[in-house]
C-alpha cells in the first residue's frame, strides 16, 4: 500500500489510542467512529500492492516524467494544504470525546481526490506519481547523506595501508547506495535537479503531516 493511501489507518490507530483513554460515553464514540473509518478504507488497492481500476482490473502504471512533475508539485502542496486544514480542526478540540469526533470527520479521501484535482490526475495516478517521486527522493537524499559522510571522512595521520582500507570500505559504501539519476531520463533528471529542494521539502512536510495524526 503506498504511504500516501495510509493516512486513513493512521487515522483509525489514533482513533483507537484515544479510545483506550476514554471511559462511558467516550467509548461508544470510539466504536462508531471506528466503524465509518474501517467501511472508507478500501483505496482500490489489491492484496499484492497493484493499483486496481473499478472494474478489479489492473491499471496500466503511469510514470514520473518532466511533464507531469509540475503537475505533481500542484497536488503535493494542494495535500498538504488540506491535512494541514484537517489538523488546524483536530486540534480545536480540547477533549478525548472532541477529537474522536473530529478525527472522525475528517474526510482523507476527499483530500486525496483534491490533490489528484490538483495534479490533473485520478487520485489512482496520483498515488503512482507521488509513491515513485517519493521514493526518488528518498534515495537522493540517502545518496547525498552517505557522499557527506565519505566527503566528512579524515584519513590524514593513517598510516597507508590502514588508508586504503578505509578508502576501499567508504567505496563500497557509496557503491551500496547507487545514484538514482543513473539511467534516469535525462529530461526528467534535469527537471528533478531543477526541483529538487522544494519537492524535498514537499516531501518532508507530506511525511510530517501524516505523522501528526498519530500524535494527535
Amino acid at each position: 500500500m503506498s504511504f500516501n493511501k495510509t493516512p486513513l489507518a493512521l487515522a483509525l490507530a489514533a482513533l483507537l489510542a484515544l479510545g483506550g483513554c476514554a471511559g462511558g460515553d467516550d467509548a461508544d464514540v470510539s466504536e462508531d467512529t471506528e466503524e465509518v473509518a474501517l467501511e472508507d478504507s478500501g483505496d482500490g488497492y489489491a492484496d499484492d500492492g497493484e493499483t486496481m481500476n473499478e472494474d478489479g482490473e489492473e491499471a496500466p502504471a503511469l510514470l514520473l516524467t518532466a511533464d507531469n512533475l509540475d503537475d505533481l508539485e500542484l497536488g503535493l502542496v494542494k495535500e498538504n494544504e488540506g491535512l494541514q486544514a484537517a489538523l488546524d480542526k483536530l486540534a480545536e478540540a480540547d477533549t478525548d470525546a472532541g477529537k474522536l469526533m473530529a478525527l472522525g470527520e475528517i474526510d482523507m479521501e476527499a483530500i486525496d481526490a483534491e490533490a489528484a484535482d490538483a495534479a490533473d490526475v485520478s487520485a489512482d495516478e496520483y498515488s503512482m506519481l507521488k509513491d515513485q517521486l517519493f521514493e526518488v527522493l528518498g534515495a537522493i537524499e540517502m545518496r547525498e547523506m552517505m557522499a557527506k559522510q565519505v566527503s566528512d571522512s579524515d584519513t590524514t595521520g593513517m598510516d597507508e595501508a590502514t588508508r586504503a582500507e578505509a578508502e576501499k570500505n567508504m567505496a563500497e559504501m557509496m557503491a551500496g547506495v547507487p545514484d538514482p539519476f543513473d539511467g534516469m531520463d535525462p529530461a526528467l533528471a534535469e527537471a528533478l535537479r531543477a526541483k529538487q529542494s522544494r519537492l524535498a521539502e514537499l516531501r518532508a512536510q507530506n511525511i510530517g503531516l501524516l505523522f501528526k495524526f498519530i500524535g494527535g
